[in-house]
């Protein structure tokens, strides 16, 4: 879990699920409602063909803990962000490029790593 700053409102993120706190991103934007974005014929629509082709929730409400509020998937949450404000989702937009390139990063140093130590073993045939 890992929160990030828009304006003064914390927003959690999960990259490992590639889940955002919707609850969260609602509060930056007072007037907007969450249920005006779900009630969306193309919200609907998009939802309803994203669980099918993953087989998951997209949209998951938990209750109570740390983690309390509405949580939705990455390709949703991105088209809330547009709903919001072109700002917000270019915000949305940046955090999870960020993640996505530093989980990229990570991967490419443990298979340094792995290279280095095979090279080393080779060293001793």
């Amino acid at each position: 879990m890992k929160i990030e700053k828009f304006k003064d409102r914390l927003i959690a993120f999960d990259f490992e699920s590639e889940m955002v706190n919707a609850t969260d991103m609602l509060r930056a934007f007072p007037n907007k409602r969450m249920n005006d974005f779900l009630n969306l014929r193309v919200t609907k629509e998009y939802k309803e063909y994203l669980e099918s082709k993953t087989g998951i929730p997209v949209l998951i409400v938990k209750y109570g803990g740390s983690e309390h509020g509405t949580w939705m998937q990455r390709r949703l949450a991105y088209d809330l962000a547009a709903w919001l404000s072109v700002e917000f989702k270019d915000f949305i937009y940046r955090i999870f490029d960020k993640a996505v390139q530093e989980r990229l990063e990570n991967q490419q140093r443990q298979l340094d790593y792995f290279w280095d130590k095979s090279d080393q073993k080779d060293l001793y045939k």
